[in-house]
């Protein structure tokens, strides 16, 4: 009985819809495995040894979970896919492949140790170890698309070891981890080991709940109290930055950020060319308001998102740095708003809003008024947003088959377009 592709196959089946089953039937087919082996989640008390209950993340982080970011492929797909890196190709070949020689769930080659690249395993092992964690038991594919996979490693000490392994350069959210890691330890997850020549980063996860599982305003305030204070001390290192592959967003320099992302968005957004001209006319017009109010310039958090932070023992950390940016300081707390604005969430016409960015603009000493306009406020957002949609390209450049992709293009666009033009829009 196949007890590990059984749990792997719901994930599968669960994500691209029931109507998928035939399909998978017919890939198992052809590697002689009978569909009707495998050992159905739901018929167990517990996972086989060494494996995670992948039956919980399909329940807490379905496609429809608010910022959840999985985007899994069916077996065939993932095998055909032409910039798969080797990682996840080798992983799925040797997981189809393993399935035949498992026998039973207590069987001592499970998952973890048979069917796995060794490399990688030797080498997630020997960050484990080092770190203290332990050897490792089992591990638990998190993301697997075209461009990288994610896999969660289970070890001894009852942790887990994440591993990105990336297919293209740069390597921007190890890099600056790692750089920010160095100077705020408690701040970011701690990386364990990063092989730049193979594009693996291995970090240690982050004991406690996302603030999107404890949203409250004092949690808010002290995690944008935090946040700004690395800001504030970041500004002026920019060098320090400068080989990471971070997006530039300096306000006198935007001109042409904004004329390649408005081509882009002529390829693949519904946005009429009249739309398209003024889109890009009204963000010059923003960027250049900005540009004389002498904002503050540091890292940008392109997505300093609830579901992004980890509230730990030792306070807020802040996690996926991918589409890390440098310009004004200020886009990070408007993306932190906009999230916060989302309707489900029911704050806006709270007080919520208003002490968060108050709170974020103390940290950074005496508030020039300017900053307080409310036509420059409502810039400050327009900036963010653009910011936002900038990384919603890059996703559906690295995955142009994600219908999701290309729906969070073109909603980011028409919500920015919407909002440069009526000051009474609410994103």
């Amino acid at each position: 009985m196949h007890a590990n592709l059984g749990y792997l196959l719901p994930i599968v089946v669960t994500a691209v819809d029931r109507k998928a089953l035939p399909q998978v039937k017919d890939y198992l087919d052809q590697l002689g495995i009978s569909i009707e082996s495998i050992i159905s989640i739901a018929s167990r008390d517990s996972p086989p040894e060494g494996c995670f209950d992948t039956a919980v993340l399909v329940q807490t982080q379905s496609q429809s979970s608010l910022g959840t970011e999985l985007e899994w492929r069916m077996i065939p797909e993932l095998l055909k896919a032409q910039a798969l890196w080797d990682v996840q190709r080798d992983f799925l070949c040797d997981y189809a492949s393993m399935v035949t020689t498992t026998s039973t769930p207590s069987s001592p080659r499970f998952i973890g140790y048979q069917g796995w690249t060794a490399d990688l395993r030797d080498w997630a092992g020997a960050a484990a170890m080092k770190a203290g964690l332990g050897g490792i038991k089992g591990f638990m594919p998190l993301r697997a698309s075209r461009v990288e996979a994610v896999v969660a490693f289970q070890t001894d000490a009852d942790r887990s070891v994440y591993v990105k392994c990336f297919a293209p350069l740069p390597f921007t959210e190890a890099l600056v981890t790692c750089a920010l890691g160095e100077r705020y330890p408690e701040r970011v997850a701690k990386t364990l080991d990063f092989c730049d020549e193979r594009g693996w980063w291995a970090t240690e996860e982050v004991a406690g709940p996302s603030l999107s599982e404890h949203l409250t305003l004092a949690a808010c305030l002290a995690t944008i109290g935090r946040f700004s204070q690395m800001q504030k001390e970041l500004t002026g290192c920019h060098t320090i930055f400068a080989e990471m592959g971070l997006r530039e967003l300096r306000l006198r320099e935007i001109g042409r950020e904004i004329d390649a992302t408005v081509a882009e968005l002529a390829q693949v957004s519904d946005l009429s060319l009249s739309e398209l001209s003024d889109l890009s006319s009204l963000l010059s017009k923003a960027s250049a308001a900005l540009a004389e109010l002498d904002l503050p310039e540091s890292l940008i958090h392109s997505d300093l998102t609830p579901w992004n932070i980890k509230l730990s023992g030792q306070g807020p950390v802040f996690l996926d740095w991918e589409d890390a940016a440098w310009g004004p300081a200020i886009v990070s707390v408007e993306v932190f708003l906009a999230a916060l604005r989302s309707p489900y969430r029911q704050l806006r016409d709270s007080d919520w809003l208003e002490r968060i960015h108050a709170f974020y603009l103390q940290s950074f000493g005496p508030i020039d008024p300017r900053w307080e306009d409310r036509h420059n406020r409502r810039y400050s957002r327009a900036l963010a947003l653009f910011c936002q949609l900038t990384g919603f390209l890059r996703c559906w450049r690295d995955e142009p088959d994600v219908l999701r992709g290309r729906a969070c293009v073109i909603e980011a666009a028409r919500t920015l377009h919407r909002l440069l033009l009526n000051p009474d829009t609410r994103s």
